[in-house]
């Protein structure tokens, strides 16, 4: 375990969003996320939408990108939000992941649907992005419970979790949480996992107290109300172990550092992180 007192806080900074839009003329909680959490930090905001080449009309295109953009927002709203609008070509994943490194994108929010069993082996275009971009990226699931006003657009993030290792990602994933934390006067719960091929360690309720009290030291004094701090510290599958918590405690939003464990992660489901993105009660923040 990484010496958590070693951990340097970087607090959240957005400034650009993207928001790559699936279908067009539809209701879709990332593009609601997308300009909800755009009103709160004051950002720019960018949709795309990905098409074949010259199979399109683009200006066409362009009309129904601003209508769809329009089903979320009330008409005052929408005069005071600062957007554009790029149609992208070529492969979804690259596009999307060239366009965010152009237009300097802080954050990526976009929506994961749920896939049968089968077509999970074969990942999806939320986790490739998750691994090529060089931002945070937020993803989102059709049927989670919203954390925004719908009517509104405000931001009613409750409950934050982060699943930390003590790594140089999972401490970009806790600066960031904390950050939101702040912002949005939310319940931070931390959570440490001892991998399952190490639950047969002789000292392993030492390694778990030891997190414990690690994770007391990670979050700055006067940074979050003691009320509002829970740790946790299991053993056993680090997805499971993660997914489990969040159902249970009824979390909004998971926080993950953008790194894997290329020694134990599976051939067919991937990473932690991806297993998480596919089947997260609410949605993930892989932060970067």
């Amino acid at each position: 375990m990484r010496d958590s007192k070693n951990i340097t806080l970087t607090p959240l900074n957005i400034k650009h969003i993207l928001c790559p839009i699936n279908v067009l003329s539809e209701l879709s909680q990332a593009i609601g996320y997308a300009i909800a959490l755009s009103l709160s930090y004051k950002t720019k905001l960018f949709f795309c939408y990905c098409h074949k080449k010259h199979q399109e009309d683009n200006a066409y295109l362009k009309i129904m990108i601003e209508d769809t953009f329009k089903l979320h927002i009330a008409e005052p709203i929408h005069k005071s939000i600062d957007w554009e609008s790029h149609l992208l070509g070529g492969e979804i994943s690259d596009s999307i992941c060239e366009s965010a490194e152009e237009l300097k994108i802080d954050l990526i929010v976009m929506e994961s649907r749920r896939r049968p069993y089968s077509a999970a082996l074969f990942g999806s275009t939320s986790e490739e992005v998750c691994q090529k971009a060089k931002c945070s990226v937020l993803v989102t699931h059709n049927d989670e419970k919203e954390w925004i006003n719908t009517s509104t657009l405000e931001v009613h993030l409750r409950k934050i979790l982060v699943a930390c290792d003590f790594s140089k990602g999972a401490s970009l994933a806790l600066s960031y949480a904390i950050s939101l934390a702040q912002k949005y006067n939310s319940e931070l719960h931390l959570l440490y996992v001892l991998p399952i091929e190490e639950e047969n360690k002789p000292n392993k309720h030492t390694i778990l107290a030891d997190a414990i009290r690690a994770f007391q030291d990670l979050v700055p004094l006067n940074t979050i109300r003691f009320d509002k701090l829970f740790y946790e510290a299991l053993s056993g599958d680090t997805s499971n172990c993660i997914l489990h918590y969040a159902k249970e405690y009824e979390i909004n939003l998971i926080c993950l550092g953008a790194h894997s464990n290329k020694q134990t992660e599976s051939i067919f489901w991937g990473t932690t992180a991806d297993q998480v993105i596919r089947l997260a009660p609410c949605s993930v923040l892989i932060a970067r």
